[in-house]
């Protein structure tokens, strides 16, 4: 993750599923945050729990986190349903009532205020609507609607072909819609997947066809390139945008 974040040299980078707390004999993955903040020391960064495990009697921090060149303001998350808490097992039951949350900065880049949200969108057993999710959406265009310079990103965890993102698509421009056939990294998910048993062969080959990441910006923002790396910095690609702001 590290070598590919100083070949791109963003100038503002959104993650979601971040780890922060692991213990320093345990794995790396969980100490992902510490490990990025270590190379990019001179970002600020807006860092936002989900919930937290524990691990080796250490407790992590599972998190979505935003880094940028410029000084944050007005920073604020919203949490879609349920609370910051303890996530004991990993099943469908826990992931469902995982909390889920919006992060809202404002980055001041010359004379412009540019409006950066990103997201962890609600999980379920597919990738269709349900209240939940009609519920994130509602709570997403209520603070980007009427906002300029608007740059919204994160994983969804749901199909672009959804009442859920035709909302959002009302005030802001999908940029990558229609071109990508899977935001999923198969050659890391499947060890992952196979690990979990309540997932099956159908799962894996719903993976490798699903579109869950997307950048959004509002119409003032123009998109002077966009690409999406298959490299495998995670189970997911990376999205990459370039604007003009």
């Amino acid at each position: 993750m590290q070598e590919f974040l100083k070949k791109e040299s963003p100038d503002i980078f959104v993650l979601q599923e971040v780890y922060k707390g692991g213990n320093i004999s345990g794995e790396n993955r969980y100490r992902s945050f510490e490990a990025i903040r270590a190379e990019f020391k001179d970002y600020f960064y807006f860092f936002t729990p989900e919930f937290y495990k524990i691990i080796d009697g250490s407790k992590v921090d599972e998190a979505n986190v935003i880094f940028s060149r410029f000084p944050l303001f007005n920073q604020t998350s919203i949490y879609y349903s349920n609370s910051y808490g303890e996530r004991r097992v990993e099943n469908p039951e826990q992931f469902i009532n995982t909390a889920r949350n919006l992060q809202y900065v404002q980055i001041e880049i010359g004379n412009k205020i540019i409006n950066v949200f990103n997201t962890h969108g609600v999980w379920g057993t597919d990738g269709k609507d349900n209240e939940e999710r009609l519920k994130m959406s509602k709570v997403i265009c209520g603070k980007v609607k009427g906002l300029d310079n608007v740059i919204l990103a994160g994983d969804f965890n749901i199909d672009p072909d959804t009442r859920t993102i035709k909302n959002m698509e009302t005030y802001l421009k999908n940029i990558f819609k229609g071109e990508l056939q899977t935001t999923f990294n198969m050659k890391v998910k499947t060890p992952i997947v196979k690990k979990l048993s309540f997932f099956d062969e159908n799962d894996l080959k719903g993976f490798s066809k699903a579109v869950v990441d997307m950048i959004f910006v509002s119409p003032d923002i123009e998109v002077i390139d966009h690409y999406c790396p298959k490299v495998d910095v995670s189970d997911h690609f990376p999205l990459v945008a370039v604007f003009e702001v």
